[in-house]
């Protein structure tokens, strides 16, 4: 996990090894998120924490729509095949520091940047 402080937005980026069997079901995830509102957002959490039992499957949901939710953000992410069983996932999301900085000051930050890095 990297952290990375640019002028007015914190960049929160990750990398993590995965079975490729696993990549359907956390695009769908990701997708979800990704085309909700903050009110969808917050009824989506909510329909996880009330699941019986919160099962991996459910933490992680949880994880990701809370990132979604503080960050104001999409998930960008990124899957890519290392071999026949794993695949490597990578995600970034920017969250505004509230500087004075204009946004548009800022450079962006690609999910090739977080791969170069790795």
């Amino acid at each position: 996990m990297v952290i990375h402080k640019r002028r007015c937005k914190y960049v929160i980026a990750t990398g993590n090894l995965m079975l490729r069997a696993e990549e359907g079901p956390l695009r769908n995830k990701l997708e979800k998120i990704n085309h909700l509102d903050s009110e969808g957002l917050k009824e989506f959490s909510r329909e996880i924490r009330n699941m019986a039992g919160l099962t991996e499957k459910g933490g992680a949901s949880l994880g990701l729509i809370e990132m979604a939710k503080r960050s104001g953000n999409k998930l960008d992410y990124l899957i890519k095949p290392v071999d026949d069983t794993y695949s490597y996932f990578y995600l970034t999301t920017e969250i505004a520091t509230g500087d004075d900085a204009r946004p548009d000051d800022d450079a962006a930050y690609s999910i090739q940047d977080l791969i170069e890095a790795h």
